[in-house]
């Protein structure tokens, strides 16, 4: 029975601020990972588009031993860091850079400041029945044909990188 050595990788981005921070995260994972095999460097001629790929999968186990014992690199924390630029790209009203909250009566309130800004203007005018303005909730996952991405899809970066 082998032994298997768990390593968590721990990336030094601890958030995303903008698009580049993604590629150097994916740049990061392959080389440390290369770092750690430098005889193999099972990354080196990956694209970023591949590790990209296994970094979503969470963890990366590399097809061979070290002294009979297995690694197992967990990679959640960079595959939290992806998910969370991934939020802030793809999806509906969370990722347009229309979105804007207003604190009223000790609630936050979310609402479309391109379309919503006057009626959320004046809190005697809002309904403390959702967090959500009834624009933000019809358009919460796909968006409107307005919506403005905080940040351009990953596959059309890494295509670009080509």
């Amino acid at each position: 029975m082998p032994i298997k050595n768990i390593l968590i990788y721990e990336p030094s981005l601890k958030g995303i601020e903008k698009e580049e921070d993604v590629i150097e995260l994916l740049k990061e994972v392959k080389k440390n990972i290369d770092e750690i095999y430098p005889t193999t460097k099972p990354f080196q001629k990956k694209p970023l588009k591949e590790v990209l790929e296994i970094v979503e999968k969470g963890s990366y186990t590399p097809p061979f031993a070290r002294y009979s014992i297995l690694d197992e690199i967990d990679l959640l924390r960079a595959k939290n860091l992806i998910s969370e630029y991934r939020r802030l790209s793809e999806k509906g009203c969370q990722s347009c850079k229309n979105l804007a909250k207003a604190c009223y009566f000790n609630e936050i309130f979310f609402f479309c400041e391109l379309h919503e800004k006057e009626q959320y203007d004046n809190p005697g005018k809002i309904n403390i029945d959702s967090n959500y303005s009834p624009r933000v909730l019809q358009y919460e996952e796909t968006g409107c044909n307005e919506r403005q991405a905080v940040f351009r899809k990953l596959e059309e970066i890494l295509a670009g990188l080509v």
